[in-house]
């Protein structure tokens, strides 16, 4: 996942303007989670925050009930992009 930081610089620029006098916190972090809400497109699902050898995914995930037990299960790959064998 990663945070569009031009959108979001361009946010706190323009709440600053909107709100001249102090922001609290509880305020900024409302104003933040809207703004996120309604662009979803401000986080990028996809994109990778820190680049580096690794990276992992999650293949499958399901949640089922066996005699009214839950159970969870899931898989993630990781991958090394210093080696060939994919995995």
């Amino acid at each position: 996942m990663k945070i569009d930081r031009n959108r979001l610089a361009w946010f706190l620029k323009n709440i600053r303007i909107d709100h001249p006098e102090e922001l609290s916190d509880e305020i900024l972090i409302d104003k933040l989670a809207n703004y996120m809400e309604v662009n979803p497109d401000f986080v990028d699902m996809q994109g990778v925050s820190h680049p580096g050898r690794f990276s992992y995914h999650t293949v499958g995930y399901g949640v089922f009930s066996l005699l009214g037990e839950r159970y969870r299960m899931g898989r993630i790959e990781i991958f090394d992009s210093k080696s060939d064998s994919g995995y």
